[in-house]
């Protein structure tokens, strides 16, 4: 009787994962950009000195110690690949052009590497191509861009192996180096990966919040280094 009630209850969670999961998928083919998950321009009436733009990683930073909250807006959105920031950019950045554009983005694009097996060069060529085209358009605007490296996961557990190996750590690589290289009049480079990871290139325990995201310690870390730049 036990094994059938833990079967049944097992088989219930499984119809309630597939259903979001469903659910998740029909409401991205309406808005695959998720342009109706925010709005920051509501109730703005001035130019914000800084957004922070990106994943759940960009979602989760806080208002730096000291700052306004009308000064730093956030436009973070769980979930996203560099593609959907790309194409959100002139709905959720152009109306309000804030002074400085945050950007940490990519985890979610080297995660579809360990997840799918998609092609490394391709998922990284992507990536590069979106990250160019959003420099290109913050100078267009006036925009001062700041754009983090990719930091790393924590030691991934043993379920977590599947989702990153080695060529997803191969790709983190690749992107990061890319980054580098986009240091130039009107964007800078943070290297978050730098700040955040231990010598064997995975998160430090001591700001990891859980596998992909940063506790308090990792985003005060981040905002030292955007203070002292």
């Amino acid at each position: 009787m036990a094994l059938l009630l833990l079967s049944l209850a097992g088989n219930a969670y499984l119809w309630r994962l597939s259903e979001t999961l469903y659910t998740r998928i029909a409401l991205l083919r309406q808005d695959p950009f998720e342009l109706d998950k925010i709005d920051p321009g509501s109730a703005r009436t001035q130019r914000p000195q800084w957004m922070v733009f990106g994943d759940s990683r960009a979602r989760q930073w806080p208002v730096p110690s000291g700052w306004q909250d009308s000064e730093f807006v956030n436009a973070g959105i769980g979930g996203q690949t560099s593609t959907q920031v790309l194409g959100r950019y002139e709905a959720h950045v152009q109306p309000l052009r804030p002074r400085h554009l945050l950007v940490q983005v990519g985890i979610n694009d080297i995660k579809l590497v360990g997840l799918s097996a998609a092609p490394a060069a391709a998922v990284v060529a992507r990536y590069q191509d979106n990250i160019q085209a959003l420099v290109e358009k913050t100078q267009a605007d006036g925009i001062q861009l700041v754009l983090t490296t990719v930091f790393p996961p924590a030691q991934p557990s043993l379920l977590r192996r599947r989702m990153w190996n080695p060529a997803a750590s191969a790709a983190l690589a690749q992107i990061n180096g890319f980054l580098e290289t986009l240091v130039a009049p009107g964007v800078r480079v943070v290297d978050a990966a730098a700040l955040l990871a231990r010598p064997d290139g995975f998160l430090d325990a001591a700001y990891a919040a859980d596998f992909l995201h940063l506790n308090a310690a990792g985003y005060r870390r981040l905002n030292q280094a955007l203070a002292g730049g």
